[in-house]
C-alpha cells in the first residue's frame, strides 16, 4: 500500500491522466447503458486508445521542452489534432461495428485505408473538443504541479538556510564561553589552586558532554538546558566564591517544554558578568513559569556598578535572531533595565517533548 501511495505522490500527473480517462470510460458506458447497450468493449477500446494517444502527447511535450515554446506548442497541437483523428477512427470502428453490426472489422479497416487523404483527416467536432479539453486539463495540472514543486523546493531551501543560520548563531556562542572558562581554569592553576581547577574541569567536562549529547537539535527539553546551565553556574560560583549568588526557580510543568538549545546560556553568562563585584554580593535569578500556551523565562541580575557599565548587546541580538528564525512573531524578548537591576524576559510558545 505504501508503495502505491509513493508512486501516486511521485507521479501525480500520470495518476490524474489515468483517472481522467477512467471517468470518461465510466461516463460513456453509462450513456450507452441508457439505451440498453451493455457491451463495454467499444467504450474500453476508445478509452484505452485515448489514454495511450494523449499519454504519448504528454511525453512528446515534455521531450520538446528545450526546443523553444513556440515550436513546442505548434508541434504539440499538430499532433493533438492527428491524435483526435486517429481516435475518431478507432471510436467509429468499434462503436459502429459492435452496436450497429454493419461491417466486420477487417472490412471497415480496408475501407478506411482506401479513403482519400482529405476525408481521412476529417473528423467531427466532438473528438477535437474532447482532445482540446484534455489539453486544457493537462496544462492546468502541469502548471499547478510545477508551481507546487517550486514552492516545496523554496520551502526546503528556506529551511536549509534557517538551519544553517541557527548553526552559525549557536557556534558563535561556544568559542566565547569556552575562552572564559579555560581562562578561569588557567588562573586557578597559576594560583596553585588545584582543587578549584579540578572541579572546574569536571563541570566543564559534564557541560561539554551534555552539549554533544544534544547533537544538532534545534530544540531540547528545558530540563536538559537547565542541566547545562547548572554546570555553567557551578563553574562561575567557583570563580567568584562568595561574591555571587545564583538562584533557580522553575515550575515543574515547564521542564518538559522544548526550548532552543543553548538559548539561555549567554543570558546567564552576561548576568554573571554584570552582577559580580568585589565590594558586595551580586545575585542572578533564573525563573521559568508556564502560561496559557506559553513558557516564560526571566533571567535577572543585580548591577554591580549601579548602571555605569554597558554591554554590547551582541548576546541579545543573537537570541532575537534565533527566535525570529524558529518562531517568527510567536516569541518575544523584553528587557527591563533599571538603575540597580537588569532583567531579560523570553516568552516562547509551549511545545512539549514527547
Amino acid at each position: 500500500m505504501a508503495r502505491h501511495i509513493s508512486y501516486i505522490q511521485e507521479r501525480p500527473l500520470a495518476m490524474l491522466h489515468l483517472a481522467g480517462w477512467a471517468i470518461y470510460v465510466a461516463a460513456d458506458y453509462m450513456d450507452h447503458a441508457l439505451f440498453e447497450n451493455y457491451n463495454a468493449i467499444p467504450t474500453l477500446a476508445s478509452g484505452i486508445a485515448a489514454y495511450l494517444l494523449t499519454g504519448g502527447l504528454a511525453l512528446l511535450y515534455d521531450r520538446m521542452v528545450r526546443l523553444g515554446a513556440i515550436f513546442q506548442h505548434v508541434v504539440f497541437f499538430t499532433f493533438l489534432y492527428a491524435g483526435a483523428v486517429v481516435w475518431h477512427k478507432v471510436h467509429r470502428i468499434f462503436h459502429y461495428i459492435v452496436f450497429h453490426e454493419t461491417e466486420t472489422v477487417p472490412a471497415e479497416l480496408e475501407r478506411l485505408v482506401h479513403l482519400p487523404f482529405r476525408e481521412w483527416i476529417a473528423t467531427g467536432f466532438t473528438p477535437v473538443l474532447l482532445f482540446l479539453s484534455w489539453a486544457g486539463f493537462f496544462f492546468v495540472c502541469r502548471q499547478y504541479l510545477a508551481r507546487r514543486d517550486e514552492q516545496a523546493r523554496l520551502r526546503r531551501q528556506e529551511l536549509a538556510t534557517k538551519k544553517a543560520q541557527l548553526q552559525t548563531l549557536r557556534h558563535q556562542l561556544n568559542p566565547h564561553f569556552l575562552f572564559n572558562i579555560l581562562n578561569s581554569i588557567d588562573v586557578s592553576v597559576q594560583s596553585d589552586d588545584k582543587t578549584t581547577a579540578h572541579k572546574m574541569t569536571q563541570h566543564l567536562s559534564r557541560f561539554l558532554r551534555s552539549s554533544l549529547e544534544q547533537g544538532e537539535a534545534d530544540k531540547i527539553p528545558l530540563a536538559q538546558e537547565l542541566g547545562m546551565l547548572r554546570e555553567f553556574v557551578a563553574i562561575e560560583e567557583l570563580r567568584f566564591q562568595d561574591k555571587l549568588r545564583v538562584s533557580f526557580y522553575v515550575e515543574t510543568e515547564t521542564e518538559k517544554a522544548l526550548v532552543p538549545a543553548m538559548l539561555f546560556q549567554p543570558l546567564m553568562e552576561n548576568a554573571v558578568k554584570f552582577a559580580w563585584t568585589e565590594r558586595a554580593e551580586g545575585f542572578v535569578t533564573f525563573r521559568a513559569t508556564g502560561g496559557d500556551g506559553t513558557i516564560v523565562v526571566m533571567v535577572e541580575n543585580s548591577k554591580a556598578t549601579g548602571g555605569g557599565r554597558k554591554g554590547t548587546g551582541t548576546g541579545l541580538k543573537n537570541i532575537r535572531e534565533r527566535l525570529e528564525i524558529l518562531y517568527g512573531e510567536d516569541a518575544s524578548v523584553t528587557v527591563d533595565d533599571t538603575y540597580a537591576r537588569f532583567a531579560v524576559t523570553v516568552t516562547l510558545p509551549k511545545e512539549l517533548a514527547l
